[in-house]
């Protein structure tokens, strides 16, 4: 049974600071990045500290590009202080300045006690979230403009597969992401269901050209006796994932 007491260390975080957090909303990889920063600095007595995206990564628990993601988010909102002393290392501290936050109503909604935002505004506010697997809908993927051949139940499976991966595709990058996707069927005159059902069968959260062509109009466009592209980018002996591991696209 956890038995924490203030004995054995706390984190000293002033009452003004939890009450002007506790009326924002932040995303949760934002939020576990903050308290990892609380709990290195504050935790410590000190207003900043050194601490690589690999440490940050190991103690939160999630994927770096994740962190990054989370900081940079932090950083634009003018929640951290970020500073690069000479030998390139980095410096992370919490704006305890609450009065310098920017915070955009397009990203958070921020709640005070005379708040005139009606629930039909929230909503509609909250919507503009990341998708998730359980968030991402009909009308979301319909915006933007998929390649033809390509049915929404599979690129859904997809995009479920990234999120198990800890690495969800925002849907701002659905244009590039159909973008370089369409560009690998154009090359290897695959459908785009072929190429997402490949990593999809595979368990990857990248998309690569198939293994043995494409499907039947012609297969390969270079020749039977060529190698596919797949093939030649080699395969990560770990689990089978063509290189590079993945292609990013947020």
């Amino acid at each position: 049974m956890a038995n924490p007491q203030i004995e054995y260390g706390y984190t000293a975080i002033a009452n003004d600071i939890a009450e002007a957090l506790m009326k924002i909303n932040l995303s949760a990889y934002e939020s576990r990045v903050l308290w990892f920063l609380f709990r290195k600095t504050y935790g410590w007595g000190k207003k900043t500290d050194w601490i690589s995206l690999s440490q940050f990564s190991q103690c939160i628990g999630i994927d770096r590009r994740l962190v990054h993601r989370a900081i940079k988010g932090l950083s634009s909102k003018k929640m951290i202080v970020i500073e690069r002393d000479d030998s390139g290392n980095l410096r992370y501290g919490f704006q305890k300045d609450y009065d310098k936050w920017v915070l955009s109503s397009k990203k958070m909604t921020v709640i005070n006690r005379d708040d005139r935002v009606s629930s039909k505004k929230m909503t509609r506010l909250s919507s503009k979230e990341i998708p998730t697997k359980t968030t991402i809908t009909k009308t979301t993927i319909t915006k933007t403009i998929m390649p033809d051949g390509l049915s929404e139940k599979t690129f859904l499976e997809f995009l479920a597969i990234r999120n198990k991966k800890r690495a969800p595709l925002p849907k701002e990058s659905y244009p590039r992401f159909f973008k370089h996707l369409q560009k690998i069927c154009d090359e290897t005159r695959a459908s785009p269901e072929e190429i997402l059902n490949q990593s999809i069968i595979n368990g990857w959260q990248g998309i690569f050209p198939l293994k043995n062509g494409g499907n039947g109009n012609g297969g390969n466009r270079f020749g039977g006796s060529k190698q596919s592209a797949a093939a030649k980018t080699g395969r990560a002996q770990s689990d089978g994932e063509p290189y590079p591991i993945d292609h990013e696209f947020s």
